[in-house]
């Protein structure tokens, strides 16, 4: 439903100019990207197309991509992306380096339209359209996807089972086909990297607590079904490739776990750990900053809005997101690398990975412009009608 006051439609028409103008600027630096660099950056090419070109090449003997001698690839990581290399080279019929180009644009403009088509429906088009402005504006996000890696495969599915979940609230509970959409997505989030497991796991706890026990105070079994019969295909290849093709995980060793009770006294080590992530999420490659102090602008100046404090949705992508950082936090503390090292070349693209889904709790949780006063009004906030909730 159209808000009581709403913007003069030049509003809603202007910042959708600026985010078709931004999306094609995104598809021409794909494009000039792929042509570039055809076969991605380096953990593209060492690591998931690598294994892809394994998969496709040894045909009876492809197992053998996981041999341990191959430590330095990860030969741990699970495959949905050199899977769906390899899936789209079978039909090419041969090792077609656009394929993987393809493939990460794809999913690099998915989240875009995703983000936008989601705060859309929960709270109107032009927040969905400033939310997809705002991803559109972090070029940072654009350079991650143009290198094929597995981190932007990765934002998208979980920013879509928030999405799924926070429009299923919104419906309070009318189609539990979403849940298990969500519950797919949750499952293909655990099979595109094994940061995704962590994603699944605390994305799964943070709605159980949320809205798993509905308010009478009684277990939903029915929807815990839905949501279980989703997430069982993508959870189960998950863990089939565990336990029988994958080797151990670098991060899980008995070093590391000495180091992560000597670094856990250590308050250096925290200082590194919170100061780099911090200092990720304040610049993020240089692009992130003007960002984020647009949108922390954009809240002051937009003030507390109707209604937006007391929604889901926000609140259950803020406990996800808490709980995943925290658990990358401590993941650092195990690490059997240089901690600085390693916090230099990995915590970016770790908070990459939630990007899109911190704008997404963002834009549900302040206030759209449509429901700011307009002289006339006699200073009442509006809100939609029936009270859209998220």
């Amino acid at each position: 439903m159209e808000p009581s006051d709403p913007l003069h439609p030049l509003a809603l028409r202007a910042v959708a100019g600026c985010c078709l103008l931004l999306l094609i600027l995104w598809i021409a630096a794909l494009w000039s990207a792929a042509v570039a660099e055809p076969h991605g950056q380096w953990d593209a090419w060492a690591i998931w197309n690598l294994r892809a070109r394994f998969i496709y090449r040894a045909e009876a003997q492809w197992t053998k991509a996981f041999t341990p001698l191959l430590a330095w690839s990860h030969p741990d990581y699970p495959l949905l992306l050199p899977a769906s290399v390899t899936r789209a080279w079978t039909y090419l019929g041969g090792e077609d380096p656009a394929a993987p180009a393809l493939i990460a644009a794809l999913f690099t403009l998915a989240t875009v339209a995703l983000l936008t088509s989601a705060v859309a429906s929960l709270r109107g088009p032009l927040q969905g359209y400033l939310a997809g402005l705002a991803l559109l504006a972090t070029s940072q996000f654009l350079h991650r996807g143009a290198s094929q890696y597995a981190d932007v495969p990765l934002a998208y599915f979980l920013l879509a089972t928030c999405s799924l979940f926070c429009l299923y609230e919104k419906r309070a509970g009318g189609t539990q086909v979403l849940l298990a959409a969500a519950g797919l997505s949750a499952g293909l989030m655990a099979w595109t990297k094994n940061e995704g497991i962590l994603c699944m796991l605390w994305v799964t706890v943070s709605w159980l607590l949320f809205r798993g026990i509905p308010k009478g105070g009684a277990w939903d079994p029915k929807g815990a079904l839905w949501y279980l019969a989703g997430l069982a295909p993508g959870l189960g290849v998950t863990a089939y490739f565990k336990a029988t093709l994958a080797t151990s995980s670098d991060l899980l060793s008995r070093r590391g776990l000495e180091l992560f009770f000597v670094r856990a006294g250590d308050p250096s080590s925290w200082k590194s750990i919170l100061g780099t992530f911090g200092a990720s999420a304040i610049s993020f490659g240089g692009s992130k900053s003007s960002v984020l102090f647009a949108l922390v602008l954009f809240r002051v100046l937009l003030g507390r809005g109707v209604g937006s404090s007391h929604r889901t949705g926000p609140r259950f992508a803020a406990l996800s997101l808490a709980a995943i950082v925290t658990c990358y936090a401590l993941l650092y503390l195990a690490t059997p690398y240089d901690l600085s090292w390693h916090l230099q070349t990995s915590a970016e693209r770790l908070l990459l990975q939630l990007w899109p889904t911190f704008l997404l709790a963002f834009f549900l949780w302040a206030p759209s412009p449509e429901e700011i006063p307009r002289s006339g009004s006699h200073g009442t906030r509006h809100s939609r009608p029936g009270g859209a909730r998220a």
